[in-house]
């Protein structure tokens, strides 16, 4: 299984997308923070000190689509008949394209963290913000960072699975979790913290749900579009 997992976060390396979608996630965390920082007065910076730090949240539709990627990108390009010749066991497949995924989106966190940290720390100062990036409100954000990014990248790996086309693999969710799942969710009423980008925002403090219960949702969320996918991987007729 390390092999194979190795092997699918190799084919990414070698793609033109990965680094693009990794660029304009670090760049919408700069103009987050930068944006925050600078319509924020210097007291309520002080007594919300997390807020430039949660700047992840507004980029993780980027690394949903890294998910997308792992599993729809090999249709698109022909390239999964090779892999599943190589592998045949179709299971076994997914299962190490959801652990790159996992860590891809865990990746992407990490390197969101540092430019994060790095920029807010110096448009506070540049504000005059006595803000440490140390915390206690602070790393307690950026943990869920790592960990809702890691979440939403196989989310969208569960969803490449499902449908195997890349473009339909994009282009739904996003309508989703953008139009979609508000209106479901109002329609819900309190039920509709449990859809799944209601879930997976609460990780980040955006959502009615803790964040446990928000990771526990999420992962549930996760492993149903996934199981669903495997059906569908297993069964498709690849040419």
């Amino acid at each position: 299984m390390t092999a194979l997992v190795r092997a699918e976060i190799l084919k990414l390396r070698t793609t033109r997308l990965v680094p693009g979608l990794l660029i304009g996630f670090l760049g919408l965390i700069v103009l987050y923070v930068l944006a925050v920082v600078s319509q924020t007065d210097v007291r309520d910076l002080e007594l919300s000190p997390d807020a430039p730090f949660a700047a992840a949240a507004a980029a993780v539709i980027l690394v949903l689509l890294l998910g997308v990627t792992v599993t729809a990108g090999e249709y698109r390009h022909g390239t999964i008949t090779a892999t599943f010749l190589v592998t045949p066991v179709r299971e076994r497949v997914l299962a190490a394209k959801l652990i790159a995924a996992l860590l891809l989106g865990f990746a992407f966190a990490v390197a969101g963290v540092v430019v994060n940290v790095l920029v807010g720390w110096l448009a506070l100062k540049a504000k005059g913000a006595d803000v440490s990036p140390l915390d206690g409100a602070v790393t307690e954000v950026l943990g869920a960072t790592l960990l809702g990014c890691a979440l939403w990248s196989a989310l969208g790996a569960s969803i490449g699975a499902v449908t195997r086309n890349q473009v339909s693999a994009i282009v739904g969710p996003v309508v989703w979790f953008l139009i979609a799942e508000p209106l479901v969710g109002h329609l819900l009423d309190e039920h509709g913290r449990y859809l799944p980008g209601a879930a997976l925002g609460s990780i980040f403090g955006d959502g009615d749900l803790s964040r446990t219960l928000g990771v526990l949702v999420s992962v549930g969320w996760i492993a149903v579009i996934g199981a669903i996918g495997a059906v569908l991987v297993v069964r498709d007729d690849v040419s």
